[in-house]
């Protein structure tokens, strides 16, 4: 078999994995800045293009992935300030449309860094896809992941699903910042309750099973304590324990 065969069907197996991890950049972007943007203003545009593409060539070391992350990421961007023309978080295409080409430097260097990354992990043995987890059924067989853990995963959707929808109701009744989980309060009041819970919602839901997948023998335990406690979390949003 060619080198050039085995990268193309190395790209094909991890190509769930890697559009999961672009999906988990995509969501967290708008929050790493909004988080940032209490300290730093200027690191609020320039650090999460860097954490984003770190993160993701970390896990699937693949060339095509640093500009592919990159493009996703500043295509949301866009689509969010075209939605909130004066949104919470800066926008770094937004100040280089109003004439701040210094931070042209920005997504280079993030370019630069994911391709360092992409040669690290490469060349080092990080971490081994031998170890005893679900990451190499979750990037190159999610559907045999899905079948195999199906109760596991329908008591986390199922609990997200009431998590979700109380918490849009709580929002809209009691603001943003009434909401004491950290990550959907930022998405609310980033892109309001009625997009940015569904959107926090994946973005925990994706964690979730990542992190579960990390350990095969609890797997199954992990996701449906998971799904207990985002059930609890619905029963507090309804009957208004916190």
């Amino acid at each position: 078999m060619g080198r050039t065969t085995r990268k193309r069907r190395r790209r094909r197996d991890d190509g769930p994995l890697a559009a999961l991890l672009i999906l988990l950049a995509a969501l967290g972007y708008p929050l790493l800045a909004r988080m940032l943007l209490a300290y730093d203003p200027t690191a609020a545009l320039v650090v999460p293009s860097l954490v984003c593409v770190l993160g993701v060539c970390l896990v699937c070391p693949d060339v095509v992935l640093p500009p592919a992350t990159l493009a996703v990421v500043y295509a949301a961007e866009v689509a969010f300030h075209v939605v909130h023309p004066q949104p919470v978080a800066p926008g770094l295409i937004e100040q280089m449309v109003h004439g701040r080409w210094e931070l042209l430097g920005v997504p280079v260097a993030a370019l630069a860094l994911g391709y360092a990354a992409v040669l690290a992990r490469r060349k080092l043995p990080l971490w081994r896809w031998r170890a005893k987890n679900n990451l190499r059924l979750l990037s190159r067989r999610p559907l045999l992941l899905a079948r195999k853990y199906r109760w596991a995963l329908l008591v986390l959707l199922a609990g997200a699903l009431l998590d979700m929808l109380t918490t849009i109701r709580f929002m809209r009744q009691f603001g943003p910042e009434a909401e004491v989980h950290p990550g959907i309060r930022m998405m609310g009041e980033v892109f309001g309750p009625a997009l940015g819970v569904p959107l926090g919602t994946v973005l925990k839901v994706s964690a979730a099973v990542f992190v579960a997948a990390l350990w095969r023998r609890g797997c199954a335990a992990l996701l449906m304590l998971c799904g207990a406690l985002y059930a609890l979390g619905a029963a507090s949003n309804h009957f208004g324990w916190l």
